[in-house]
C-alpha cells in the first residue's frame, strides 16, 4: 500500500469540498484543535487535580445527562441545516420554529432527567452536579445560530464564538485549581462556558446583519421540521447511550473509581474524535448536493484516506498508550492505558458510520440511521452486561470497539436498496 502523502489528502479534500467548503474545515478544525489543546493540558491537570475518586463523579454526572441530552435539540440539526439550505427565503421561520422545537425539547429534558434521579441510587452531590451539568444543555437552544453558519459555510463566526468560551472555560478551570476549588466549582463550568459561548453566538450572528428579533414561529414549520426529525431524535438517544451509558452502568456495577480510569482513557481516545466529527459537519451541505453516479471516486478517495490515516494513528497511539497515560495522569490512573489502546481503534470505525449516514440522509432514510444508531447502542448495553461484570473497564472498552465495528462496518449491508453503500466502503478501503 502507497504511503498517504499530505498534499494528496489536501488534495483530496478540495476536489470534494471546493475551496469554500475546504476552508469551513479548515475553521471547524481549528475549533477542535483548541478544545484538543485545551483538553491535553488544562483537562489533564483537572484530572489530575481531582483524583479518580471525584473525576469519577463528576464523568458519571456529566454521563448522565449525555445519556438524555438528545432530548435537548429533538432532532432538529440536521433538518434545520438541509432546510436552511434549500429555503434561503424561510430563514426566520426555519430559525425561530427550530428554537422553538428545542425549547420544548429542553423541558422535555429536565423532566427526564429529575424521574431518572428520582430512581437513582445517586447521592445527593451527585445530584446537585447532573443538576449544574444540565443547566449547559438548556443554552444548547442558541444553537440555531450555529447551524444557521453551518449551512451558510461560515462556520468561522461558530469558531470565533467557541475560541472564546474555551478561553474563558480555561481560565476558570486554572483558577479553580490554583484556589484549590471542589467539584461543584468545576461542575460549574459546563454552564459558564456553555453562556459564553451563546453570547459571543449572538454577537456575531449581529455581526453579520442579522438579528434574532426577525425570528418568527410558524406552526406549519414546526410540524414540518419536527415530522422530519422525530427518527433522527430517536437515532440521537441511541447515539447518547452509546457515548456514555457504560459509564453509567461501571458505575452500577463497580464504583466511581472505576468511572473515573475509564473516563480518563476514554479523554485520550477521544482526542481524535474530532476529526470524523468534523468532515461530517462541514461535508454535509456538499454531500446534499452530490451526484452519486458521477462523483463517487471523489468520496471514495476521501473515504480512503483519511480512513487510513485515522487507523495509523490510532495503531501509533496503541503503542505509545502507556506512556501517554504516564506522562498525562501519573501512576494513579495507568489501568487506563488499556482503555486508551482498545477505544482509539472505535475513531476509523466512527469516521466510516459518519459517512455514511450522512449518505442515508441525503436519501430520506432518517429512519434507518435510527434503526442504525439504537442496533450500536443495543449492542454496546448487552457487550457491557456481559463483559463489564468479568473484566471491569477492559470489558467495557471491549464491549464499545465490538459494537462500533459490526454496527460502522457491516449494517448498510442489510438495508435493502443501498446494500452499494456497503460495497462503495469495502472498495474504498480495499484501495478499488
Amino acid at each position: 500500500m502507497k504511503l498517504l502523502s499530505a498534499s494528496k489528502l489536501v488534495s483530496d479534500f478540495k476536489r470534494i469540498y471546493s475551496n469554500q467548503y475546504f476552508g469551513n474545515t479548515v475553521w471547524l478544525l481549528a475549533e477542535n484543535g483548541m478544545r484538543l489543546v485545551s483538553g491535553l493540558f488544562v483537562g489533564v491537570w483537572v484530572v489530575r487535580y481531582l483524583g479518580p475518586e471525584d473525576f469519577g463523579v463528576l464523568s458519571y454526572a456529566s454521563s448522565f445527562v449525555v445519556v438524555f441530552a438528545a432530548l435537548g435539540s429533538l432532532g432538529v440539526d440536521n433538518i434545520l441545516v438541509r432546510e436552511l439550505i434549500v429555503q434561503k427565503k424561510n430563514r426566520d421561520y426555519l430559525i425561530g420554529s427550530a428554537f422553538a422545537i428545542k425549547l420544548i425539547g429542553s423541558a422535555v429534558l429536565v423532566l427526564f432527567v429529575s424521574v431518572a434521579l428520582w430512581f437513582s441510587p445517586s447521592s445527593a452531590k451527585v445530584n446537585i452536579i447532573v443538576y449544574l451539568i444540565v443547566l449547559s444543555n438548556l443554552l444548547g437552544s442558541f444553537n440555531v445560530i450555529s447551524l444557521y453558519f453551518q449551512s451558510q459555510v461560515l462556520s468561522k463566526y461558530q469558531v470565533y464564538a467557541s475560541i472564546i468560551s474555551i478561553g474563558v472555560s480555561i481560565t476558570v478551570k486554572i483558577h479553580f485549581i490554583l484556589t484549590e476549588r471542589g467539584l461543584f466549582a468545576f461542575a460549574s463550568v459546563y454552564a459558564i462556558e456553555s453562556l459564553v459561548f451563546v453570547v459571543s453566538s449572538i454577537f456575531f450572528y449581529r455581526y453579520n446583519g442579522l438579528s434574532l428579533f426577525t425570528w418568527k414561529i410558524r406552526r406549519s414549520t414546526i410540524t414540518t421540521l419536527f415530522s422530519d426529525s422525530w427518527p433522527l431524535l430517536l437515532s440521537g438517544i441511541s447515539i447518547s447511550l452509546s457515548m456514555r451509558i457504560d459509564q453509567v452502568m461501571l458505575n452500577y456495577f463497580l464504583d466511581t473509581s472505576s468511572v473515573g480510569l475509564y473516563a480518563a482513557g476514554v479523554k485520550i481516545a477521544e482526542v481524535l474524535v474530532f476529526i470524523p466529527a468534523v468532515i461530517g459537519k462541514s461535508i454535509y451541505p456538499k454531500i446534499v448536493a452530490l451526484d452519486m453516479e458521477t462523483e463517487q471516486g471523489k468520496l471514495k478517495a476521501l473515504i480512503k484516506h483519511i480512513f487510513y490515516l485515522l487507523l495509523a494513528i490510532s495503531i501509533g497511539v496503541l503503542i505509545s498508550s502507556k506512556f501517554l497515560v504516564d506522562l498525562l495522569y501519573g501512576n494513579d490512573y495507568l489501568e487506563s492505558q488499556f482503555v486508551v489502546g482498545i477505544l482509539v481503534f472505535t475513531i476509523p470505525l466512527t469516521y466510516l458510520g459518519t459517512i455514511t449516514n450522512k449518505l442515508l440522509l441525503k436519501f430520506g432514510l432518517g429512519k434507518v440511521v435510527f434503526v442504525k444508531q439504537f442496533s450500536l447502542a443495543l449492542l454496546n448495553i448487552i457487550a457491557n452486561l456481559i463483559l463489564i461484570p468479568k473484566y471491569g473497564i477492559i470489558g467495557a472498552a471491549f464491549a464499545t470497539l465490538i459494537a462500533s465495528l459490526v454496527t460502522n462496518l457491516f449494517f448498510e449491508l442489510f438495508v435493502p436498496g443501498k446494500r452499494w453503500l456497503f460495497g462503495l466502503k469495502m472498495n474504498a478501503l480495499l484501495l478499488r
